[in-house]
């Protein structure tokens, strides 16, 4: 059975995604409120799309054989197997979440994916169930 996470949301970062669709619906009442008002009138939904589209959802699943990470339209599959160790993070970066309050999965890349589960304790306790190969040290999860 998976169990899914949702991502946690920090203000900064949701004020962040907001913006741009909050100015392109305000473009649409202008151009509907417009006596001209024509098939452009639609056009500040395509921004919002696929801005959407790009970060909506965002979650994070576990498997039988592996962690699922989900941002948007992006999906990536990580065997447990291939998780060297996780470890907190404050990063500001490219990522499937939606706080600054991460976990580094680190896959022996230089980009590890980092993910925000809002329930960061349970999720944890999760994944460590899933990878026997890795010891708890603390708030991270290292190789034995």
């Amino acid at each position: 059975m998976r169990k899914r996470w949702k991502s946690k949301v920090d203000l900064p970062v949701g004020a962040f995604l907001a913006f741009p669709p909050l100015l392109c619906i305000l473009a649409a009442i202008e151009v509907c409120l417009d006596d001209d008002a024509s098939a452009r009138s639609l056009l500040p939904a395509i921004p919002i799309a696929v801005l959407l589209a790009l970060h909506l959802p965002v979650y994070y699943e576990l498997g039988d054989d592996t962690l699922l990470i989900r941002g948007g339209i992006f999906r990536r599959r990580v065997p447990y197997g291939d998780i060297r160790r996780v470890t907190p993070r404050r990063y500001w970066g490219w990522g499937a979440a939606l706080s600054r309050e991460r976990l580094a999965i680190d896959l022996g890349s230089s980009w590890p994916p980092t993910i925000s589960p809002r329930d960061r304790a349970e999720f944890f306790d999760a994944l460590a169930a899933k990878t026997p190969h890795l010891r708890r040290e603390g708030s991270r999860l290292v190789s034995r």
